[in-house]
């Protein structure tokens, strides 16, 4: 996972999978914000949240990856803009 903070992989797995829901929803809040959209490990680990007994956390889950992924929309326009404009 390559986050901008400093949390290793193994402190976010166990926070999505700590017992309290809360905490859960928390560690998909900090995904969310501090993640690269095109990182596959932070999209598994959102994919899987979406299996969360909590709705809760199954909803942050979602809500995650449709912004991560429209992150990584804006980030592939604004590549493609700047291809452009050196044409």
């Amino acid at each position: 996972m390559s986050i901008h903070l400093n949390l290793t992989e193994a402190q976010m797995h166990r926070m999505l999978g700590h017992e309290d829901w809360f905490t859960r929803k928390n560690a998909i809040d900090t995904l969310e914000f501090a993640a690269e959209p095109e990182d596959d490990a932070v999209m598994t680990a959102l994919s899987l949240s979406m299996q969360d007994t909590s709705a809760t956390v199954r909803e942050a889950a979602v809500q995650s990856l449709m912004a991560l992924a429209r992150k990584r929309k804006d980030k592939a326009h604004k590549v493609s803009l700047s291809c452009m404009q050196k044409e």
